[in-house]
């Protein structure tokens, strides 16, 4: 009996994937439309009344009939007017690591600043896991968020999405497909661990450099700047042992993405230390401190071919 009554909605699990399928194919930037698993049942409960108000020439069941029938064409005419004024899609998403969630801009282009309801996206591409926020007001230039997780290093530079919306009866589904320009690097899932063959730090023969930082409480008077005393805050002078230290990285002698993973790990830690980086790629030299430089060498990991 059970599965006498779970059959309809194994078929349309089974018509949605169908369905799936097809929409990899789709134009994008123009509008379909759908009956929900909601709508389906409607249209079945339409088509029974029609079919016993004609076999009992009963007027009263023939009208409930056309009275269903007047909702679905307005649900459809709701739903889709709803959706019409979207024009595209945007996300502003900053350069982040594989596997973790980093939190991205989601923004709604819409004509003559109307306002959407209930809007939600999804992606196809397995790599890319977006989740399942509805937008239940959206209008154009609206800052909205969107958590995004990529599962493997790269560089994304598009990224296709589906934004579909049920509004208001959830009986009829309106989607479109929009192309996104990401260009979003994101780096190798951070790895910890002991032994590199693949980096060396060690010490400069310069002297450490001396910086100037704004004077805490119990530091030695001696090192406070009294020819700068006029200023507020005092300031001190200290030596930037990061300045005397330096790392190398050859990332012709990684041979696995494990590897990439440990040295992920590495230049997210000394992205906030002055270190001076020296990056060695198929025999040819760059170099550099800082975060900047960090982050360059973060991107060259995330786009070596192994």
């Amino acid at each position: 009996m059970e599965q006498a009554v779970h059959l309809p909605m194994k078929l349309f699990n089974k018509l949605s994937l169908i369905i799936k399928s097809f929409e990899k194919n789709l134009p994008e930037n123009k509008i379909y439309v759908l009956p929900t698993w909601s709508g389906i049942k409607i249209l079945i409960l339409f088509v029974v009344l029609v079919v016993l108000g004609l076999i009992y020439t009963n007027n009263y069941i023939i009208f409930l009939a056309f009275f269903v029938f007047f909702f679905l064409l307005l649900s459809i005419f709701l739903t889709y007017e709803n959706f019409k004024p979207l024009l595209g899609v945007n996300i502003l998403l900053n350069s982040c690591f594989a596997k973790e969630t980093s939190r991205g801009k989601i923004i709604f282009q819409t004509n003559q600043d109307q306002v959407l309801f209930g809007l939600s996206c999804s992606s196809s591409n397995k790599l890319i896991h977006l989740t399942s926020n509805e937008y239940k007001k959206s209008f154009s230039g609206q800052d909205q968020f969107i958590d995004i997780m990529a599962v493997q290093r790269g560089y994304y530079e598009k990224l296709r999405l589906k934004i579909e919306s049920t509004f208001p009866f959830n009986w009829f589904r309106c989607f479109s497909f929009f192309e996104v320009n990401l260009n979003c690097y994101v780096y190798p899932f951070p790895k910890i661990s002991t032994t590199h063959t693949y980096t060396s730090t060690q010490k400069t023969d310069s002297d450490p450099e001396v910086d100037i930082k704004d004077y805490l409480a119990g530091e030695p008077l001696s090192r406070v700047l009294w020819k700068k005393s006029h200023q507020t805050p005092l300031q001190t002078k200290f030596l930037n042992e990061n300045q005397a230290r330096s790392l190398s990285i050859n990332l012709d002698l990684v041979k696995s993405e494990d590897e990439l993973s440990e040295l992920s790990y590495i230049l997210k830690n000394i992205q906030d230390e002055n270190l001076f980086v020296s990056l060695q790629i198929k025999n040819s030299f760059t170099s550099g401190r800082g975060k900047a430089f960090a982050k360059t060498c973060l991107m060259a990991v995330s786009t070596y071919e192994l």
